[in-house]
């Protein structure tokens, strides 16, 4: 291959990542505290209980302006603690119990003795069904609801971190089909289990990246030095041209 063929290739490898970068956007966690005093799935006593009360029934719901309820994400997944102190299964949703189990979180861990913080990844961070919307932190009487957005794509009501107007159909309808994230307890309180939420993508869906089933690409380069590369290849290309 000649040197000019070489650096041709390069270049346009270059750009494509380029603009492959523009249209990936980086993805925001958001959350919301709920204070009460109830749990996220299971029982009469549940929050979002409102298909039923058993956890198969249990789902992400939120109201919408015109006073409608949007089901937002299937219960898919629970995990409780362990007498050793590690994560354990506590309950599958029926409907996905053929498609997933505790090996498919590559990783769930605690950041620290205490329990109240941590972080997961699904699946090796390889998109699959089912896929994962939401999740939920429980401590005590409370638990944190936890999902990511397009960072180019927040709205106003819809604020990093932990906060009450993200309760929102606005910024929940939002949430993107994320493969990793990480999740701490309401008042730094001893985890009581993690619950996660999704399922709304199809298996083909997702194979075919269809509907943005595919997720959003989390760690991209930073568009500014991918340029930066580009044109300094396009001035090695030229200058080699005009030889």
């Amino acid at each position: 291959m000649s040197s000019k063929n070489f650096f041709s290739k390069i270049l346009l490898l270059t750009l494509s990542l380029f603009l492959s970068c523009t249209v990936n956007a980086a993805l925001t966690q958001v959350s919301v505290l709920i204070t009460e005093d109830k749990t996220d799935c299971s029982g009469q006593n549940a929050y979002f209980n409102t298909l039923g009360n058993s956890f198969d029934k249990c789902s992400i719901s939120v109201l919408k302006d015109d006073n409608t309820l949007a089901q937002l994400s299937d219960v898919i997944i629970k995990f409780g603690i362990s007498n050793s102190g590690s994560f354990s299964v506590d309950e599958t949703g029926t409907q996905y119990a053929a498609e997933i189990n505790g090996s498919d979180f590559t990783t769930l861990s605690f950041d620290d003795s205490t329990n109240t913080s941590g972080q997961w990844i699904y699946n090796n961070g390889e998109y699959t069904y089912p896929d994962i919307r939401f999740w939920t932190a429980k401590a005590g009487d409370d638990f944190v609801l936890f999902w990511q957005v397009n960072s180019s794509e927040i709205p106003s009501n819809c604020l990093t971190g932990t906060n009450a107007s993200n309760l929102s159909f606005t910024c929940m309808n939002l949430a993107q089909s994320v493969t990793e994230g990480t999740w701490s307890t309401p008042n730094t309180q001893t985890l009581s289990h993690i619950t996660f939420f999704g399922g709304l993508c199809t298996a083909n869906q997702i194979a075919n990246s269809a509907g943005g089933c595919a997720g959003t690409t989390t760690n991209v380069p930073e568009p500014t030095s991918i340029a930066l590369l580009a044109l300094a290849l396009f001035g090695i290309v030229a200058r080699r041209k005009k030889r």
